[in-house]
C-alpha cells in the first residue's frame, strides 16, 4: 500500500510539475505578443511614425505609370498598403475605394500597394485601378519595407516628402479626414 501511495504522489507531483511549466510558456508567449502589439518591441515598427521620411521611390504601377516618390509637393497622398491574406484588407477594401474617390479633385492621386496571390491581387487591380494608382507583387513590396510597414493593412498620407498620418484603417490617426 506504501508503495502505491508513493507513486501515486510522485506522478501526481510530476503532472503538477509539467503543468507548472506549460503555465510558464503560455506566459511568455502572451507577453511575447503583447510587446509584439503594443510596439515595445526592437522587432520594427508596426506603423511608421509621424515625420518618417518617404524614400525617394519610383514606383511602377500596373498600367505602366511611374510614381514618382521623390516629388515633394504639399498636396497629402494617400498611400495604402494590403495583402490578398488579411481579413482586415478586405474588410477595409470597400470603405477605402469609397474614401478615396471622394477624395477632392486635383489632389495627388493615391497609391494602393498590393502583395499576394496573383487571384487577390487581380481583384484589387481590378477595384482600385479607377481610383488609385496601383502597384503589386507577389511578396512584400520593396516600397513596403523602405517605409517600415510591418503589419496590413497600413494606409498612410504623405507630403512635403514626410509621413503625416498613419493608421490600419480610415479612422486610425486622423485619416477619416481622408473619407
Amino acid at each position: 500500500m506504501n508503495a502505491l501511495l508513493w507513486t501515486v504522489t510522485v506522478l501526481g507531483a510530476l503532472l503538477a510539475l509539467a503543468a507548472l511549466a506549460v503555465a510558464l510558456l503560455a506566459v511568455r508567449r502572451c507577453r511575447d505578443l503583447y510587446e509584439v502589439v503594443s510596439r515595445r518591441t526592437a522587432r520594427g515598427p508596426v506603423l511608421p511614425e509621424a515625420g518618417t521620411p518617404v524614400p525617394p521611390t519610383r514606383v511602377v504601377t500596373v498600367d505602366g505609370a511611374v510614381v514618382d516618390l521623390a516629388e515633394r509637393g504639399e498636396d497629402e497622398r494617400v498611400l495604402a498598403f494590403l495583402t490578398t491574406d488579411c481579413p482586415a484588407c478586405e474588410e477595409l477594401a470597400g470603405g477605402l475605394r469609397r474614401a478615396l474617390a471622394a477624395l477632392p479633385a486635383g489632389a495627388p492621386r493615391p497609391l494602393v500597394v498590393v502583395s499576394g496571390g496573383a487571384a487577390g491581387r487581380a481583384v484589387h487591380v481590378r477595384d482600385f485601378a479607377p481610383v488609385a494608382h496601383v502597384a503589386d507583387a507577389d511578396g512584400r513590396h520593396p516600397l513596403a519595407d523602405a517605409l517600415g510597414v510591418t503589419a496590413f493593412p497600413t494606409v498612410l498620407v504623405v507630403s512635403e516628402g514626410r509621413g503625416h498620418r498613419a493608421g490600419h484603417g480610415l479612422a486610425h490617426h486622423g485619416l477619416e479626414a481622408v473619407r
